[in-house]
This record gives structure tokens, sequence and C-alpha cells, in this order.
């Protein structure tokens, strides 16, 4: 599932989003996250090098 969220400009933004988002799914629901700043930050370095 993709979710999109307000305020996505960090790391520490998306963390928060993720958390809030995900809080009322049972323990051990979510059992994995990819950032798209960690994909752009890929593609970025690909593209400088």
């Amino acid at each position: 599932m993709l979710y999109r969220f307000t305020n996505a400009a960090t790391d520490q933004d998306v963390r928060a989003g993720l958390t809030t988002a995900t809080a009322e799914l049972p323990a051990g629901s979510l059992t994995t996250a990819q950032s798209y700043l960690t994909l752009k930050r890929a593609f970025s370095a690909q593209a400088d090098a």
C-alpha cells in the first residue's frame, strides 16, 4: 500500500507520518517500508556519476 504524506521533505517527516498512519495496526502488520527519498537519492547519485 502506498501512502502520501503532507509533510515528507525529510526522512524524519516520513517516519513521523508512517508512525501516525500505522499506529492502530496490530503488531507485526507492517513488514517493510521504504521512503521515496531513498529512491530519489539513489537515482540522483546515478545521474551524478
